[in-house]
């Protein structure tokens, strides 16, 4: 009796926390899409609207903004909290979705494996520090014993967290190699996804949002991958 009434306590625990926490899980999966939307549709408005602007821009602070884009995104993948897809978006608007997707993917990809090799060197209590623990405990979810297919499916269509993701694969026991291969690879076909659906638009608002929509619907794909995987793995046990 003593014992099932300690199941009960753990399991209510357990129920406490989940609940306790869906306010917050909602606005770190939310928040980063909402202000990625607003940046774009300011972006567009404003910038993005004017051409004349943005080339007199380019021809007078070209090298500079290019330099400066891939100092600060690299800080802001470190940084994972301060969401470095709104600089990404940035550089799109601006250099148009060829030299603007081409840049941020060889920026990015490298910035990556530095948050891959910061977790796999220094461990949890850094991560924590750096991502904050609800943050790091989300996308522990994802990551926890689902193996490539699903680091493939995040790499490709979850671009906008995966400055996240690399720190969370970092924690597992995940080939480095593995890591690596995927992470170089598979983000070339995000960066074709985005530019396919970026240069047959009109309207760059419209093309975020389409972009969100397609990592929206894979994102559900990678949650359900992952609650099959971890069902197997429980079935094994």
């Amino acid at each position: 009796m003593q014992n099932f009434n300690g199941l009960k306590l753990v399991l209510h625990d357990k129920i406490q926390f989940k609940m306790d926490n869906r306010p917050k899980n909602l606005i770190l999966i939310t928040l980063p899409i909402l202000l990625l939307l607003i940046f774009s549709f300011i972006l567009q408005v404003f910038i993005i609207s004017n051409p004349e602007l943005i080339n007199k821009f380019l021809n007078n602070l070209g090298l500079y903004f290019v330099l400066a884009y891939i100092i600060l995104q690299t800080i802001f993948i470190i940084l994972a909290p301060l969401n470095g897809s709104l600089i990404q978006i940035a550089v799109i608007g601006i250099l148009g979705p060829a030299l603007g997707l081409t840049l941020t993917y060889l920026v990015v990809t490298p910035a990556y494996l530095i948050n891959f090799f910061i977790a796999r060197k220094y461990g949890r209590p850094l991560v924590t520090k750096i991502v904050g623990k609800t943050a790091l405990a989300k996308f522990d979810h994802f990551v926890i014993d689902t193996g490539f297919p699903v680091l493939i499916i995040l790499r490709t269509f979850l671009g906008s967290y995966f400055d996240f993701i690399s720190y969370a694969y970092g924690l597992t026991t995940i080939r480095v190699k593995t890591f690596i291969i995927i992470n170089f690879i598979f983000g070339i076909p995000h960066s074709l996804i985005a530019y396919f659906v970026y240069s047959n638009s009109n309207d760059f608002f419209i093309s975020v949002v389409t972009v969100s929509i397609i990592s929206g619907i894979f994102s559900a794909i990678a949650i359900f991958l992952t609650r099959i995987l971890n069902k197997r793995k429980l079935k094994r046990t």
